[in-house]
């Protein structure tokens, strides 16, 4: 499957999600695989994500070693990062044609991983925050986000909602207020709907199927 965020760029943007929900486990080498199967002619960057805070620019293709975000601004490169729950978010800076791929959980979440890669942006290109684009794409929602108190008292009372002995913990809103605290306005950020542990039938979701979870893999590149 296949879906396409490109109503939330501009044309010259590709930002993609695709999985297959009959493989049940994570596969190496998926990135790869999915990379040769839709034919993409841009050198492919990638890295293994390792929930941390570790945020790199590529200056070159291929696999990167271990960061959770990648910044490029060579038109040559498509980026990839791999996802079962975790807030992929899609970066772009058009007058610089700058792209960027973020894998948050709640650990690149609280160690505000979005955060550094913006400013590492900022910093590497000297590029205006009115300039930048943002787009988180399907990941776990509050509805089905069930954490403990551990977790969710590293975030502000706002993002979770108490059910019972635990939380129900919102990754989104955690990831908007971070944008938000640093001047970024609301109609720079869009993002999808869809819950992957609801969405049975689209996305593969780790808290769902645990082991047997597969991989949603994401790409983005610009024209």
């Amino acid at each position: 499957m296949i879906e396409n965020f490109g109503n939330f760029f501009p044309k010259n943007v590709t930002a993609l999600m695709v999985n297959d929900l009959n493989m049940k486990k994570k596969k190496e080498n998926v990135i790869e695989e999915y990379y040769n199967i839709l034919g993409f002619k841009k050198k492919l960057v990638h890295s293994r994500q390792i929930h941390s805070d570790i945020v790199k620019i590529s200056s070159n293709y291929g696999f990167i070693g271990d960061c959770d975000g990648i910044i490029s601004n060579n038109k040559n490169h498509i980026l990839a990062i791999q996802v079962a729950d975790c807030l992929p978010i899609f970066i772009i800076n058009l007058r610089e044609n700058i792209i960027s791929l973020v894998h948050s959980g709640w650990r690149g979440s609280f160690k505000k991983i979005l955060l550094k890669t913006v400013i590492s942006i900022e910093k590497k290109f000297n590029v205006k925050k009115k300039d930048f684009l943002f787009f988180f794409g399907p990941s776990i929602h509050q509805c089905c986000y069930e954490v403990g108190f551990d977790v969710s008292s590293k975030f502000q009372s706002k993002h979770s909602i108490k059910k019972n002995d635990n939380y129900m913990l919102n990754l989104l809103s955690v990831n908007i207020d971070q944008l938000l605290s640093i001047n970024i306005n609301k109609n720079q950020i869009s993002f999808d709907k869809s819950c992957t542990m609801c969405s049975i039938k689209k996305f593969h979701s780790f808290r769902r199927d645990g082991e047997f979870s597969g991989r949603n893999i994401c790409y983005l590149s610009i024209n």
